[in-house]
């Protein structure tokens, strides 16, 4: 069913419900549709599907389509349609004030257990040497001849290569920088999962896509020719 038809999809999700009411068996509804926006409010899917994204917002959004559906069929006016709109965009902006001139609530903190001391225990050594910082800082400044680094991206290559030179560093610089000097010490690294590649919190971006032509390039996979294998891939 298409997802731009919110009334065929509710047609068809009440059909399948009587079927499987009906004969007891198990039902699949095959909804063809995308998703517009991030799946949180610092996601841009642009950085990971430029492409796809490119014919997206060129589509008209369902909200306009139906409405455009349903003044056709005379159901309702423009006007009713203007003001159903305004009245949830005032909606959405009540709830947004609220939240945020709410106090919140000072947090209550517990005694923290007490544990004895372990005693006998050698300090290690997790430094590395400057020079590796260096390089994988240069690294992620350094684009292969071509790539278009999405524009959103950028800066936080850019900043990210100067924290790690002149600090502080956030939790995803500490991260790169971790898997950089394993590789560069010849241990491989591989890592599986969800956005795996971009980060979750879109904090790691081990794999930046070309803006206009979705080429990939991995800055860790390039840091020298010695280095271990860095396998990354997304689940």
């Amino acid at each position: 069913v298409n997802g731009d038809d919110p009334e065929a999809c509710i047609r068809v999700a009440r059909l399948a419900f009587e079927y499987r009411q009906a004969f007891k068996k198990d039902v699949v509804i095959d909804l063809v549709c995308y998703r517009r926006r991030g799946h949180n409010e610092g996601d841009d899917p642009s950085y990971t599907q430029p492409l796809m994204y490119d014919l997206i917002e060129q589509k008209r959004s369902v909200r306009k389509l139906y409405t455009e559906s349903l003044i056709g069929r005379g159901d309702i006016t423009v006007e009713e349609a203007e003001q159903v709109l305004r009245d949830y965009q005032q909606q959405l902006e009540r709830v947004f004030t609220e939240v945020r001139e709410a106090s919140s609530q000072p947090s209550e903190w517990t005694t923290v257990p007490e544990y004895p001391e372990k005693h006998g225990q050698e300090e290690t050594s997790t430094a590395i040497p400057v020079e590796v910082l260096k390089r994988i800082a240069d690294a992620y400044t350094t684009a292969p001849d071509g790539f278009t680094v999405h524009p959103k991206v950028l800066p936080q290559l850019q900043r990210r290569a100067a924290s790690i030179m002149e600090g502080p560093i956030d939790w995803g610089t500490g991260e790169i920088l971790a898997f950089g000097s394993l590789l560069m010490d010849g241990r491989p690294v591989r890592l599986s999962g969800q956005d795996s590649r971009r980060g979750t919190f879109v904090q790691r971006f081990a794999t930046i896509i070309d803006r206009i032509n979705g080429d990939e390039w991995t800055p860790l996979a390039n840091l020298t020719e010695e280095q271990a294998q860095f396998y990354i891939y997304d689940s």
